[in-house]
């Protein structure tokens, strides 16, 4: 359970870093579709993305 919670907040925490993702990509509407789509799977790929291209 604490697993779950951490990891909530760590998707809280990157939501920014989500936003800067989707803008880079240029895309919004058609990332958010899939974002709903996939959902968790998304956002984590996304937030791996970020991480690991910085700008």
């Amino acid at each position: 359970m604490n697993r779950i919670l951490r990891e909530r907040q760590e998707a809280r925490g990157k939501r920014q870093e989500l936003i800067k993702y989707i803008v880079f990509f240029g895309n919004q509407k058609m990332v958010v579709l899939v974002y709903k789509s996939f959902g968790n799977a998304i956002y984590r790929l996304a937030i791996a993305r970020v991480v690991l291209y910085p700008d």
